[in-house]
């Protein structure tokens, strides 16, 4: 090897958190100059960011810790977020430096920047630290740990945005807490007599803090789904599986004791941080007290064991709470037809752009982890275990986009054994070529992939506008930008906000229009174009179809700008991508 490239991967191999935080500064560099440059200005493509930003900005303003009603959509009254305060705490930390220098919204806004780059240097650091049992000190350990180190570069970044400079979102936060709980995971299955399983159960409970909505809970069970299979095959004890499942419950209790939800403890909510995820961790722990003497019994006998566990943690829960509570959907009926089928990370991912690259990576990285089961006995336990995690989160990256990071935190792992097996074990030199194919495959797949800006300009106005009903996924930043209510926002607790916003907009008769705006009292109206003089083509034609045609509609009128009711004054402005009205109530 040329001496020059043998110190630079030396150096990698040895200094990896340094490298790590210099590829994460290069990733973010880019991703400012690209966006920037190509905008002009910098923004949050996620409306989610814009939310999470007014959230802390109030927080910080009241100083309130308690959970409360978010005034800035379903105007006048508000609504409850599912959000939780461990990401604003984060938020909020980052945000310090420039709170010495800047206004505090501005400082909250810049801070936001460095959210999701900070998670991606402590996401790399966890994968580094779980896949370190499984290196072999050889002399070639630095060129297989250069090898890794670009590919999970690529994984992390080019895949999927959830670590883009401009996206300052939970999900980031998620993934990071996944590869910890997988490193963990990993590193005690490679040495299961380490003491630390109340620390990697507290991992687990971190995740449910940071998203209690239907991921935490997920993957959450995934990772005790795989424990509780581990210790059916004797590779782990039952006095491991209760010090895990204490860290659980003591992480859980403490979060939902400091950040309890909106209406107090007795709140029993499946999507936000409830007395119903204690009392889950509670039973699990209780459950696990019941096995401790069953570590020497039959795999059958175990599993009757844990299956009469569950089943009566199962029926308890239920008897607690109620078929209704926990069983609730996160749309209701009325959003899963109006909001549900137009949101991008809700869809299934074989209708996106991702369909090709997940079934290549499926077949092929499966294929060669059963293959490597044939070819070394010494890493039987971990292929099995990666087998079984991919297995897990199949169904998850199916159902969902949002879903699809958590299989590919498997998969960074996944790639990362066949990469030291090709460097270590495997002799056979067809394997070494099928190796080479995959990483090359997905090197092509990955570098095939480009960011897409998602920037929404609010438009310069004479005049300070007040309750908007505009669109619900571009409403969160308008209230960041010009610090006003709005009807709707995309979340699925603003029930009200959101059908009644959807009423408005698609209602041919004049008088429910005119209910709506009184209920709400909204004052403005606003409704984004892609091209003003295009016939017919809203910013968004799947859902505002064919305004052109459609102009006995609210939102035909208001797009096109024919037709106007004489209530409606347009306000003066430069504004070219569609027009801002003002309600006239004197003329109702």
């Amino acid at each position: 090897m040329n001496t020059f490239f043998e110190k630079v991967i030396n150096h990698l191999y040895k200094h990896q958190i340094l490298w790590s935080f210099i590829a994460v500064f290069a990733i973010s560099l880019f991703d400012a100059i690209y966006y920037f440059s190509s905008e002009g200005k910098l923004f949050y493509y996620d409306t989610d960011c814009y939310t999470r930003a007014l959230r802390i900005l109030d927080w910080i303003k009241d100083f309130q810790w308690a959970e409360k009603i978010f005034p800035y959509a379903n105007v006048p009254d508000g609504f409850v977020l599912h959000f939780t305060r461990i990401n604003d705490v984060i938020w909020v930390l980052l945000s310090l430096p420039f709170m010495l220098f800047e206004p505090l919204k501005d400082a909250i806004f810049h801070g936001g920047f460095l959210f999701s780059p900070f998670f991606l240097f402590l996401s790399l650091i966890a994968f580094f630290w779980g896949l370190k049992p499984y290196i072999i000190k050889y002399e070639k350990t630095p060129v297989a740990f250069a090898l890794v180190f670009i590919t999970t570069l690529l994984f992390c970044y080019k895949l999927v945005n959830i670590f883009d400079f401009f996206r300052p979102d939970h999900h980031a936060a998620m993934f990071c807490i996944f590869c910890f709980e997988l490193a963990v995971l990993l590193r005690y299955l490679a040495n299961p007599k380490e003491n630390h399983w109340i620390a990697a159960g507290c991992v687990s409970g971190l995740g449910l803090w940071c998203s209690t909505a239907i991921e935490g809970m997920l993957i959450t069970g995934i990772v005790l789904t795989v424990l509780y299979i581990n210790w059916l095959y004797g590779i782990i004890k039952s006095q491991q599986l209760l010090f895990f499942n204490l860290g659980l419950f003591i992480c859980v209790t403490l979060a939902w004791l400091i950040n309890p939800p909106y209406g107090g403890y007795q709140i029993s909510d499946v999507n936000r941080l409830s007395v119903i995820h204690v009392t889950l961790s509670a039973l699990i722990f209780l459950s696990t007290l019941c096995l401790l003497k069953a570590d020497k019994f039959s795999i059958i006998v175990k599993l009757v064991c844990l299956s009469g566990c569950a089943s009566i943690i199962l029926l308890l829960t239920f008897i607690l709470f109620g078929a209704n509570t926990l069983l609730t959907p996160v749309f209701s009926k009325e959003l899963q037809q109006i909001v549900s089928p137009y949101i991008a990370e809700m869809q299934p991912v074989y209708k996106t752009a991702l369909a090709y690259c997940y079934i290549i990576n499926l077949i092929l990285g499966t294929g060669l982890v059963c293959y490597l089961l044939y070819q070394n006995k010494s890493r039987k336990i971990y292929a099995l275990n990666m087998i079984l995690l991919t297995v897990l989160t199949i169904p998850l990256g199916i159902a969902a986009v949002r879903f699809y990071p958590y299989y590919l935190a498997v998969f960074l792992y996944l790639n990362g054994f066949i990469i030291i097996s090709w460097m270590f074990l495997s002799t056979d030199k067809k394997y070494a070529y099928a190796i080479f194919i995959y990483l090359t495959t997905n090197i092509f797949l990955l570098t095939s992939f480009q960011s897409v800006a998602h920037s929404q300009t609010i438009p310069p106005i004479s005049e300070k506008i007040e309750n908007l009903a505009t669109d619900y996924n571009i409403s969160p930043q308008f209230c960041w930008d010009l610090g006003i209510k709005t009807l709707a926002s995309p979340y699925h607790y603003n029930v009200r906000g959101l059908i009644d916003n959807h009423k408005l907009f698609f209602s041919s008769d004049e008088d429910e229009i005119k209910e709506i705006l009184q209920q709400h009292q909204i004052k403005y109206i606003y409704l984004p174009q892609t091209d003003f003089n295009d016939t017919g083509k809203s910013f968004r034609n799947d859902y505002y179809i064919e305004p052109e045609k459609n102009i006995d509609k609210f939102y035909g009128k208001i797009i096109t700008g024919k037709d106007i009711y004489d209530w409606l004054d347009v306000v003066p402005s430069d504004f070219k991508n569609g027009t801002v009205y003002k309600v006239r109530y004197d003329l109702f």
